[in-house]
């Protein structure tokens, strides 16, 4: 069971908790985060969720280095089908199950907010339910648009949290699995999850207000509410010159 070090909620336990989320950690690297996460109901949507990131591009595609922002225990790569010569897996800790050294999968400690990658460098950037973390979006996502090459993509899976469906769908599936463990979940949660959807996605329009944005939202694609989607998926390609409006409607990215 996941307990605060110091039994009670004061001051500086709370601090503490912003500063080294010792209670998301406590939760994540017991296992039963993953369990909960992507088991039933709430894995078959995040599977789902997964695959539709991945549905634009087929294994003629090439992206030669692939990085993933947040990557967590390193699930997502599992659905990745395009070719790359590096894939590499990005956080601020390493929660993959499996640490053996791969040259083609390495690991590499770094925060969002500063990629240790060159400008211009990067083909494809992954990012899954990440951005509700972070300190400071917009560095974060400007840092992203900084290093992806010309031509370049960035692919990012949105929560729509706090929209009512997602609220919803918390309730019937990972909160309820989570105090089983004696997880206080909305505690946790409105520690981790400190950046609204809607912040989220006006920062995401100015920051590639000159690229191709698509994004699909699930399960409304047609609608645009937060409140009326569990999450959104955006396909970014990087532009040199040039600006295009948001589209809703997907389309295979070309080979």
């Amino acid at each position: 069971m996941c307990r605060p070090r110091s039994g009670h909620r004061d001051a500086n336990y709370i601090r503490y908790m912003e500063l080294d989320a010792d209670l998301f950690n406590c939760y994540y690297c017991s296992g039963n985060y993953d369990e909960d996460l992507f088991s039933g109901a709430s894995g078959f949507a995040m599977r789902g969720f997964q695959k539709l990131m991945e549905w634009p591009f087929r294994k003629s595609h090439r992206f030669p280095l692939t990085v993933e922002v947040g990557s967590g225990a390193g699930g997502h790569l599992q659905h990745v089908r395009h070719h790359y010569d590096q894939y590499i897996m990005t956080d601020i800790r390493d929660y993959r199950p499996d640490k053996t050294p791969r040259t083609d999968k390495p690991f590499l400690f770094a925060n969002a907010e500063h990629l240790p990658f060159a400008n211009n460098s990067v083909d494809r950037i992954v990012s899954t339910c990440l951005l509700h973390h972070v300190t400071n979006p917009l560095a974060a996502l400007s840092q992203w648009r900084n290093v992806v090459r010309p031509g370049g993509a960035i692919t990012i899976f949105l929560p729509c949290d706090p929209g009512l469906l997602w609220r919803l769908g918390r309730q019937v599936g990972p909160r309820r699995k989570a105090l089983k463990h004696g997880v206080d979940y909305d505690f946790l949660m409105a520690l981790s999850h400190r950046n609204h959807v809607g912040s989220i996605i006006a920062i995401l329009s100015t920051v590639f207000k000159n690229d191709t944005v698509r994004r699909t939202g699930f399960p409304i694609p047609i609608l645009g509410s937060w409140n009326l989607n569990l999450a959104f998926v955006y396909q970014i390609t990087k532009n040199s010159i040039g600006g295009h409006p948001v589209s809703e409607s997907p389309r295979r990215i070309q080979s």
